[in-house]
């Protein structure tokens, strides 16, 4: 099936990284805006994959399987979005874990810079501002109150 351009979104985030909704409410949000196909491209992860999938055949929109991959080259950030991998593959499974772990290591750094310039902040504090068991969620993206504040303080001032 042919798709305008403008009746489908090719990049979207739910609560499995660092969205705001979880995929069955990204895959409804789509269907009530009447788009024809919607992709779920979380951060290093297909954890909701299989509920936009099924919210998807349940809603009668296209949902698209993907991820965004997360690197960096010459200290540059690069996001790659990648569409219907075979994500039961256990290498490939791997991978992604491999890239959380990164991401887990990098909050984890920020979190130490955030302390050694007197802005003290807990990972356990950024993980409450982005939600119920966000491993995935970023750092820069938590949101609630002192968190925010700070982060958007010192983001471009210390941690680029």
């Amino acid at each position: 099936m042919a798709l305008a351009i403008d009746r489908a979104d090719l990049h979207t985030h739910t609560t499995a990284s660092d969205g705001l909704h979880s995929p069955y409410e990204v895959v409804s949000l789509a269907a009530q805006a009447g788009l024809l196909a919607v992709a779920i491209t979380d951060h290093d992860t297909v954890a909701g994959i299989p509920e936009a999938m099924e919210a998807g055949a349940a809603l009668g929109i296209n949902v698209v399987p993907g991820v965004e991959l997360s690197t960096v080259a010459d200290g540059t950030d690069i996001h790659i979005l990648a569409y219907y991998a075979n994500d039961r593959d256990a290498k490939w499974l791997d991978r992604l874990e491999g890239l959380r772990t990164v991401r887990d290591k990098r909050n984890g750094m920020m979190i130490e810079k955030l302390s050694s310039l007197g802005m003290p902040i807990t990972l356990d504090e950024v993980m409450e501002a982005a939600g119920k068991d966000r491993r995935n969620a970023r750092l820069e993206q938590a949101s609630a109150g002192r968190i925010s504040l700070m982060l958007w303080c010192a983001k471009d001032m210390w941690l680029t």
